[in-house]
């Protein structure tokens, strides 16, 4: 690829990217700030990228490899007193980690053609039409897949209707 070709690719990813690190870290100007340092990382390591690899996976883990590093920098530090050093924002804690490891784990437990499809229409955030377009399907069928596939997710979370 060339320098522009490059720019163009990186930029097309942008919005997946953004979606991502807001999934991350829940906040829209830290998220913003990640997806900048992995833009400008991305096309200073162009020449490690593999031409006719997969460039958003490619993306997403120098987006995820600079929040994990960003996040062990931001853990709390004791002061000389021991005492914890307020001064370093904590974000999430216990509750938060069990909250997502049992939405990956009901995640997980979806069929394949549930997994997909919910992926495509609620992290990709693609319209019915693409995704019939792109899974070769009825526009009804994506409806009524999208709809089984919260259900049984609702059900593997144990969320009430």
């Amino acid at each position: 690829m060339d320098g522009d070709k490059d720019f163009r690719a990186i930029v097309a990813e942008l919005p997946r990217l953004r979606r991502y690190a807001l999934a991350l870290t829940r906040d829209a100007e830290r998220s913003d700030d990640l997806v900048q340092e992995s833009a400008v990382r991305a096309m200073g390591n162009m020449g490690k990228w593999t031409p006719g690899t997969n460039l958003r996976s490619w993306l997403m883990t120098i987006l995820h490899n600079i929040f994990i590093n960003d996040s062990v920098r931001q853990q709390p530090l004791l002061t000389r007193t021991g005492d914890i050093d307020t001064d370093i924002a904590i974000q999430g804690g216990q509750e938060t980690r069990d909250d997502l490891r049992d939405a990956a784990q009901a995640f997980a437990r979806l069929k394949p053609v549930q997994r997909q499809i919910l992926w495509m229409a609620c992290v990709e955030e693609r319209d019915f039409q693409d995704i019939a377009e792109r899974l070769k399907i009825p526009l009804g069928t994506v409806r009524s897949r999208l709809c089984r596939a919260r259900e049984q997710l609702r059900q593997n979370l144990k969320i009430p209707d």
